[in-house]
């Protein structure tokens, strides 16, 4: 049973951040909808579920307790930032939808609907530069957009409390159905030292989380204990008030969704580079200002400065290589009596005393192995996931699969399609010159 724990990474997460991972599990940084994939397909054991996720979720999740983030009132970091008032907002306006969690953009839609009195809504987008109006969630809302362009900003927790008299739940803890009983049972525990040690939690993360977003402690703190994460009677209330609206409206809430357009060259609010430019920048522009325009646009995207890393083990399954680059010493023909190939068993080993040590990522790499097929990378694979079900295994170079592709006289598509099937959704840039 995989071991990985989903996480989101913004401030509202910090104070179960700090309780630290529970032995045996390993945090995985995820946006909310991307924890709703991960605990579906099983690469991870539990997540905090957006509420809107339990819409369509089947019996292959079950609530760990009454955890969540839930919230009476304005909870500060779901917002609608907009250039004319929420009542104002026809269809001929736009606006922009974040990608991050369609919980949030579920609760905009009952508000929207429920104000609008029958009258038509504004069109959603998923471009953010034409928009009349912008969805922003997480450490971006708390970092917030600019006033001169968006004088208008409304907290919909607020709205929603306003108009249902019942808190809002924007997400609970969940655990795979089929995790073993001592998974679940542990897996409580550790979200159970928050019925005793949220108020002293929020106290320890509070100014790290302030620093890192630019607010002050005290708004930080403000914020955090503005929310609960551990749900009472009310909070279970309002999250069935939710999903019974929800509900109600999905079909239509789906069909709205869809009409959601990109502006013209858009990615994320701003101009995609044309090819001159994306071309001047790799080849002639000052390595100084490629570094300064890659930040910016980070910041653009993650204003939070939030940063993730992962901790790597690289063994080198064989060392054969009929590839011959001048410049590598690393390299021996098959007959050479320094040769090695790892098999299975003896290379599973490796990354486990890696994994033990705290690794989370295999990068797998050797050479163009004359000798080694489809059959023995899926058995690599599939003897890596078997000594180690929570790392994350991230192998074989674009050479690597052309030489297996040729030795099986297949194309690249159908190596890639069964290394997909395997669980091997990420690749190595190297050799491909994407770094």
């Amino acid at each position: 049973m995989n071991s990985n724990i989903a996480m989101i990474p913004f401030a509202n997460m910090a104070p179960v951040r700090k309780l630290g991972c529970p032995g045996g599990f390993a945090f995985i940084y995820l946006t909310p909808r991307q924890s709703v994939e991960a605990l579906a397909d099983g690469r991870v054991v539990a997540a905090a579920l957006p509420t809107g996720a339990l819409l369509q979720a089947d019996d292959h999740v079950e609530p760990l307790g009454n955890y969540g983030v839930a919230a009476s009132g304005a909870v500060g970091s779901v917002l609608l930032y907009s250039k004319k008032s929420i009542e104002s907002l026809g269809p001929s306006d736009r606006v922009h939808l974040t990608e991050q969690s369609a919980t949030s953009v579920i609760l905009l839609y009952l508000v929207l609907r429920g104000m609008r009195s029958g009258k038509a809504m504004p069109s959603p987008s998923r471009g953010r530069r034409t928009a009349a109006s912008a969805l922003i969630i997480g450490d971006e809302a708390m970092s917030g957009l600019d006033k001169s362009e968006y004088p208008f900003c409304y907290d919909l927790a607020t709205l929603w409390y306003e108009r249902f008299q019942k808190p809002m739940v924007f997400c609970r803890w969940m655990v795979r159905s089929d995790a073993p009983a001592d998974v679940k049972s542990r897996l409580l525990a550790w979200l159970g030292e928050l019925d005793t040690r949220d108020d002293q939690l929020v106290a320890e993360c509070a100014a790290t989380e302030a620093r890192r977003l630019g607010i002050s402690r005290s708004r930080m703190v403000a914020y955090l204990k503005g929310m609960r994460r551990v749900l009472n009677k009310d909070d279970v209330a309002g999250q069935s008030c939710f999903l019974r609206e929800a509900k109600c409206f999905f079909a239509d809430y789906l069909e709205w969704r869809k009409e959601a357009k990109a502006d013209s060259g858009d990615s994320g609010g701003r101009p995609r580079l044309d090819r001159g430019s994306a071309l001047r920048l790799m080849r002639d522009a000052p390595l100084g200002e490629v570094m300064a325009a890659a930040h910016a646009e980070r910041m653009r995207r993650h204003p939070g400065g939030l940063v993730s890393f992962v901790v790597d083990t690289n063994p080198n399954y064989t060392n054969i290589c009929n590839t011959h680059c001048t410049f590598c010493a690393f390299h021996r023909d098959a007959g050479s009596e320094e040769a090695y190939t790892l098999s299975g068993p003896d290379l599973a080993a490796r990354v486990r005393a890696a994994w033990d040590r705290g690794a989370t990522t295999v990068l797998l790499q050797g050479g163009s192995h004359p000798g080694i097929d489809l059959a023995l990378m899926v058995g690599y694979i599939r003897e890596i996931r078997s000594a180690c079900p929570g790392i994350h295994i991230h192998p074989f170079s674009p050479s690597e699969i052309d030489a297996v592709a040729r030795l099986e006289k297949k194309p690249v598509e159908y190596i890639l399609k069964a290394l997909w099937d395997e669980g091997v959704h990420t690749i190595p840039g190297g050799v491909a010159e994407i770094l």
